[in-house]
């Protein structure tokens, strides 16, 4: 049912805002994107309720939400690319989001209150709509600026991701709209919830909603991760998520045809569909492992061959005796899975107070600095260049200077102390290879436990 679909659709969008604004509401990033998830689950919501019989009147303020959420939109996005710099946000985005305001308060009395012609089209939702397109084309233009400026091949690719994300809703949204304002006139009022729902919908079923919450999910992950996301990576887990959805359906469809004789007790049916899925999701998780390996080989194979690598080192670790195994079975493998092209140790040298280098693989280049000292390791925080990085751009912040000097002295894009009782003994400094912008927030996690917790 289309009603239930779009509800569904918002929770969801609402759920992203709560979980931007629980990683840190100080940070005006991760705040933008709480109010693009907001309205855009109060759009859906709004159109939910739209489709429900004697609730018409919610397609004026679903329109009305949908005018604010492009220049939300592009402020986000701006903010995001440009680090949160004031010069380059302030003036333009503000004034497009004063004027959308204003457009939709303009929307509301004219459509909403004077003509109420829905769900028949009618010009002010004509122009609604024309400026909901010109949005969506103004946040795909600032993609397209920041493409050109990329510094990396890694950084353009992934942009690029984002531009066809953004486009697939804003053309899905927009085929949606047409259909509507194309189609002939219904009068939903003699029409139960399930038959108008399907007449306002359209001819188009609706995929700007999937679109829409997937957009919001992969730009979640973004602000999450501090860093443009892989869309291996995005794909890995919606083929594990999608494959084990359909396997719930087969199961719980299969049960419901069985379970057919029983009509006229609803419940029974009911309970024997409720214990089948109970029965699947406890078998589901051995099968997930598995399921998960193969996505990551087919989709994420660089993040799988690390996943392995780490795998074995957790293995192999009661075996290490010395500094030379220790090289051998950690910093072998890691450089080895192709996720990780240079890989060093450091050292604590008691004497002169410095991290030394005592091994290495891969090429550091002439520039590695071979003893360093570390002070951006003093409370054993990992230093991850784009976490540091996306600090700051939200303004000064001398952590994590110090923690872009450490990085760039020792060439690396992530550096994991490893910590005794009595402080930091030394630390392992990890490159990430071309293909990929730094390492992920579950990629980190793993990489950190090893460090911290491998026995060293």
């Amino acid at each position: 049912m289309n009603a239930l679909l779009y509800m569904l659709a918002a929770l969801l969008s609402a759920s992203f805002g709560v979980r931007s604004l629980a990683g840190g509401g100080d940070d005006r990033v991760r705040r933008d994107f709480a109010a693009l998830a907001f309205l855009s689950a109060g759009a859906l919501a709004a159109f939910s309720l739209y489709l429900v019989p004697g609730l018409t009147g919610f397609i004026y303020l679903h329109t009305a939400l949908g005018i604010v959420v492009p220049p939300v939109l592009y402020r986000f996005l701006d903010g995001l690319l440009s680090g949160g710099e004031a010069a380059e946000r302030g003036d333009r985005g503000r004034r497009y989001l004063l004027v959308s305001l204003a457009g939709a308060a303009v929307y509301l009395v004219v459509d909403g209150l004077v003509l109420r012609r829905a769900p028949a089209a009618s010009a002010p939702q004509v122009a609604a709509g024309l400026a909901v397109f010109g949005g969506w084309c103004a946040s795909l233009l600032r993609l397209a600026r920041a493409i050109r400026r990329a510094a990396s091949r890694a950084e353009r690719v992934r942009l690029r991701y984002l531009v066809a994300f953004l486009a697939a809703a804003a053309v899905s949204m927009g085929a949606e709209q047409v259909a509507r304002a194309l189609a002939p006139a219904v009068d939903p009022g003699p029409l139960g919830l399930l038959r108008r729902s399907f007449a306002l919908q359209g001819a188009v079923p609706p995929l700007g909603a999937v679109a829409g919450v997937l957009l919001l999910g992969f730009l979640l992950r973004v602000v999450e991760e501090s860093r443009l996301v892989d869309l291996h990576e995005v794909f890995s887990r919606l083929f594990s998520l999608t494959v084990g959805a359909l396997l719930l359906v087969v199961v719980d469809g299969l049960v419901a045809a069985l379970a057919g004789g029983l009509a006229e007790r609803p419940v029974h049916a009911g309970f024997q569909v409720l214990l089948a899925s109970v029965l699947f999701l406890a078998l589901y998780g051995p099968f997930r492992e598995r399921l998960d390996g193969l996505a990551g080989e087919w989709f994420n194979r660089p993040g799988r061959r690390l996943e392995l690598a780490l795998a074995d080192i957790a293995a192999a670790m009661p075996k290490v005796l010395t500094l030379d195994d220790l090289a051998r079975e950690v910093l072998d493998r890691l450089h080895a899975s192709g996720r990780v092209p240079a890989a060093a140790l450091y050292l604590l040298d008691e004497d002169g107070g410095l991290f030394r280098e005592v091994a290495r693989r891969g090429e550091g280049g002439a520039a590695v600095m071979r003893e360093v000292a570390a002070p951006a390791l003093g409370e054993g925080a990992v230093a991850d260049r784009q976490e540091a990085l996306g600090r700051l751009r939200r303004g000064p912040a001398p952590a994590a200077e110090d923690a872009l000097a450490l990085l760039d002295a020792v060439a690396a894009d992530l550096v994991l102390p490893i910590p005794t009782g009595a402080g930091i003994t030394g630390f392992m400094a990890l490159a990430a290879s071309d293909q990929a912008d730094g390492f992920s927030r579950e990629e980190t996690a793993a990489l950190s436990r090893l460090a911290g917790r491998g026995g060293w």
